[in-house]
């Protein structure tokens, strides 16, 4: 496979089973951080050396699509040769190695963008417009600088690890069930869009919610919720109960436009159309974060899943639940009889799991090996790494 420094951010069709224990039945979860951190260094040595080498800037100018032709497609064919993303062109007669076909924007070279596109989160489209060529003029920064914020994100998280844990990871919007030295399990995640984010912090699952009733948080009560009353009487929650100054009210007939949104409460039925789906998985924290199913699962076939209002919705949760419960006898078959059964039940954890929200900017493949995610939140604004002096800004300083 070959390897470029982008972010990847592919769906998992499915839970999957990495890495068994069985493999590294020795390992602890110390090594396996110590030895991403051994790839990490490794990436970011290998990405300031090439930094010294040729880049290509793709200059800025009308769309570039398939057809295009001229010397700005030459520059955004030769950029994605330097990323790695497109092979280098081969010459038309092999004695003379300097001339080559005339680039064009064919099939293969919008293949590339697409691909290109896929990888670093942007909308696929073989198109390049301003965000692409924006991303194809940084990369190799960007990357340096995330996998030095995860070296560094990392080793904070390496101080007391427990024999079992989940990293939720915001960027890749996956979660990693890490045990006895290896990834145990691995499943898509949806996070909190930009404007409400899902916090970085350490928290543990203490309970598993069997059909969950879900109670509108104060967030949306105030931005989405309270502002639907005042123009339309409705909630716009499914199978709901209103409560003013905790009375049912129908909110067809209150007059909303002095209430408060702490005035009011909202609980949604369980059932499939509940918000939270048909498992919660319970926090400890005080922000009103959790995990939790989702009754719109077509959300994990995106490529782009930062789309809740701060909590942490997980593919397959029945199967996630199935694994938290079995270790005290919970079957299967019990749980599925539970989620039958219509009722809220909560299933309380003999053990909890410890749970980190994390953001890591750079993680391992298995296949694909150092893969750069998208920061979706903008945190390493700030974030600075050296970078090596080339050539030409050294005979700038008189070097």
């Amino acid at each position: 496979m070959r390897r470029f420094y982008v972010s990847l951010l592919q769906p998992i069709v499915a839970i999957a089973v990495l890495w068994p224990a069985a493999a590294a039945a020795e390992a602890t979860n110390d090594d396996l951080l110590a030895g991403w951190l051994n790839q990490l260094r490794h990436e970011a040595a290998v990405i300031t050396a090439e930094m010294e080498g040729p880049r290509t800037h793709v200059p800025a100018g009308a769309t570039l699509q398939l057809g295009s032709a001229g010397p700005r497609v030459e520059a955004l064919f030769q950029r994605l040769v330097e990323l790695n993303v497109m092979d280098p062109p081969t010459p038309l007669d092999p004695l003379e190695p300097s001339v080559l076909p005339p680039v064009v924007f064919d099939a293969a070279l919008d293949e590339g963008v697409r691909h290109y596109q896929q990888a670093t989160g942007l909308f696929v489209d073989g198109v390049v417009g301003p965000q692409t060529l924006g991303a194809l003029n940084r990369s190799r920064e960007e990357a340096l600088r995330a996998v030095h914020w995860t070296i560094n994100e990392m080793e904070a998280l390496r101080a007391d690890l427990p024999d079992a844990f989940l990293v939720v990871n915001i960027p890749s919007q996956q979660a990693m069930l890490i045990r006895d030295g290896s990834v145990a399990r691995e499943m898509r995640v949806a996070v909190g869009r930009p404007d409400r984010q899902t916090p970085v912090m350490e928290d543990r699952i203490t309970q598993v919610i069997v059909n969950p009733t879900w109670s509108v948080p104060p967030t949306i009560m105030r931005n989405d919720v309270l502002p639907r009353l005042r123009s339309s009487g409705a909630a716009g929650v499914s199978a709901s109960l209103v409560y003013l100054h905790g009375v049912r009210v129908d909110p067809g007939l209150v007059d909303w436009s002095m209430v408060e949104p702490w005035e009011i409460a909202i609980v949604q039925r369980p059932g499939n159309h509940n918000a939270l789906g048909r498992f919660r998985f319970t926090l400890t924290n005080g922000q009103a974060i959790f995990l939790h199913d989702t009754n719109s699962r077509s959300v994990y076939d995106r490529v782009y899943r930062a789309v809740s209002s701060g909590c942490v919705r997980v593919e397959d949760a029945q199967s996630f639940a199935e694994m938290l419960v079995r270790p005290q006898g919970v079957t299967p078959q019990d749980l599925q009889g539970r989620l039958d059964s219509g009722y809220t039940q909560v299933i309380e954890l003999e053990q909890s799991l410890p749970v980190y929200l994390a953001y890591w900017t750079a993680t391992i493949d298995r296949d694909a090996g150092v893969v750069v995610h998208r920061d979706i939140y903008y945190r390493m604004d700030r974030f600075t790494v050296a970078l090596p002096e080339t050539d030409a800004e050294a005979a700038r300083v008189g070097g």
